[in-house]
């Protein structure tokens, strides 16, 4: 009976050191990754709103531009190449060096602070991002005044060539349609000829490309920074998919500790 007594103790001592088999305490280990994810997804978030927080507030100013592209046949340039052509154009350095040179900053500055929206029916939405509302101010409204005028000088530069020649040759004509005979009566063509291809000119002028201002530039009622949502939110997607991979490696831990 001793025996018995004996061999009973040793497989009591002997279940005490092995491991527990899946089952009974699964559920306590499910709860334990569940605390451990909704843990680092928590302190993700805030952390990345936190964090956001803290940024220097940046003030945002807008202006609304609609831009007219000229009437141009089917085998032309579809409208969206022309619009991100004008986006290339407001961001260009031919129109941000004025305007940074005036209001005293880098252009580099202001090619950082300076986003531009292209959507329907040919409007582009240009926002300006600084510290001082004043300054993105007159930076969206200089970039605004820059861009159109410089649509409206290339649009009419080749025009007022044209136009200022035609007159030219019609002057010089006129001094000759007088005479009598064959010198005044071909003079007198020429100038009607002229004279057509000056109302065709001022026919194209008006087809040709040009931009306004819908909206002047105004200063926005929200900062543009900080967001500090938008830092909660990337913490917590961030939180989600470490999460995820710590609790891929605990269980996998956990399974090969069962599987010995």
């Amino acid at each position: 009976m001793s025996i018995e007594l004996g061999e009973r103790q040793e497989g009591e001592e002997a279940s005490w050191y092995e491991p527990r088999r899946p089952g009974g305490d699964s559920a306590g280990f499910i709860a334990l990754l569940a605390v451990v994810a909704l843990a680092v997804v928590a302190l993700a978030a805030a952390s990345g709103y936190l964090v956001a927080n803290r940024s220097p507030t940046v003030y945002g100013a807008q202006a609304v531009i609609f831009y007219q592209g000229k009437r141009v046949d089917a085998d032309d340039s579809p409208a969206e190449r022309v619009i991100a052509t004008q986006e290339a154009l407001i961001q260009s350095r031919t129109v941000l060096q004025p305007v940074a040179d005036e209001v005293g900053i880098p252009v580099s500055r202001l090619e950082g602070a300076l986003e531009v929206d292209t959507g329907q029916n040919n409007v582009l939405t240009v926002t300006v991002g600084d510290e001082d509302p004043n300054r993105a101010l007159a930076l969206a409204q200089g970039v605004t005044e820059r861009y159109v005028d410089l649509v409206a000088s290339t649009a009419s530069s080749s025009f007022d060539s044209s136009e200022r020649s035609l007159q030219r040759r019609i002057a010089a004509l006129e001094r000759r349609a007088g005479q009598p005979g064959p010198v005044g009566e071909n003079a007198r063509a020429r100038i009607g000829d002229f004279e057509q291809r000056l109302a065709q000119l001022e026919l194209e002028r008006s087809s040709q490309a040009r931009a306004r201002a819908v909206t002047p530039a105004f200063v926005l009622g929200d900062p543009l920074q900080p967001k500090p949502e938008r830092g909660a939110a990337i913490g917590l997607v961030a939180g989600a998919l470490i999460a995820v991979v710590m609790v891929t490696l605990l269980a996998r831990r956990r399974f090969r500790t069962y599987r010995r």
